[in-house]
């Protein structure tokens, strides 16, 4: 009677390795290298620009502070009564109510287009002020002003969420909102500067506002615009 074959023993089980840890790959420690370098450049490229428009932005507001003091009262015969806090109250209205509206507005264009027409608008009408002639003008480039102004906060956290990640946005957010305190420390030693010209029928105040125009409509409106035309999404 014929044998069986026999079978081959069975070699054992290989041992079990540990799995490496993400972190001790090589892709790993690229993919990090990358994400710093790639996130160095979006604060190169995107923060400084922020930076500045927040801090022209809280400039203004002490602006029509600093023009009373310069003589904005008087030149628009409103020195007396409520009207000059009249002025300053409809700023906040539109201001607070375009919130909202705006950030879904942010949705619907892009942010590269957006943000950069506000901010030329908000440039424009806080040049109008300085020419502006009694206190109806006033009234109507403040309510503007406060509607063009309302939604750069929320549209510029919305722009960084596009490019970072949501703990990230927090550092970044950070350093775009310190320029509020520092607009202190410029706006009132820049606005006393200004308020001594008198030129071509402009006496001190309007001198104040057309400052705005170079740096928010000629700078961030367009040189900025087409920046953040290029980074927007």
């Amino acid at each position: 009677m014929d044998e069986k074959p026999s079978l081959p023993p069975l070699s054992p089980p290989p041992e079990k390795l540990d799995a490496p840890s993400i972190s001790s790959l090589p892709l790993a420690e690229t993919n990090v290298t990358l994400n710093r370098a790639v996130n160095r450049k979006f604060d190169l490229h995107i923060l400084p620009w922020l930076f500045g428009i927040w801090l022209l932005s809280f400039i203004d507001r002490s602006n029509i502070g600093n023009a009373k003091l310069a003589g904005l009262p008087e030149d628009l015969h409103i020195s007396t009564g409520t009207s000059f806090n009249v002025a300053l109250l409809v700023f906040y209205i539109p201001y607070i109510l375009i919130d909202v509206p705006s950030n879904l507005l942010l949705k619907k264009f892009k942010a590269g287009i957006y943000l950069p027409s506000l901010i030329t608008a908000w440039g424009v009408v806080c040049t109008c002020i300085g020419f502006t002639k009694s206190f109806a003008g006033l009234v109507v480039c403040r309510l503007l002003l406060g509607l063009f102004e309302g939604g750069i906060l929320g549209g510029v956290i919305i722009y960084l969420a596009m490019f970072y990640t949501r703990h990230q946005v927090l550092y970044r957010s950070g350093l775009f909102y310190s320029a509020a305190p520092l607009s202190g420390a410029f706006g009132g030693l820049l606005a006393s500067a200004l308020g001594q010209i008198e030129y071509g029928g402009y006496r001190r105040w309007p001198w104040i506002f057309f400052s705005k125009y170079l740096p928010v409509v000629g700078g961030w409106g367009n040189v900025g615009g087409g920046h953040m035309l290029t980074w927007g999404s």
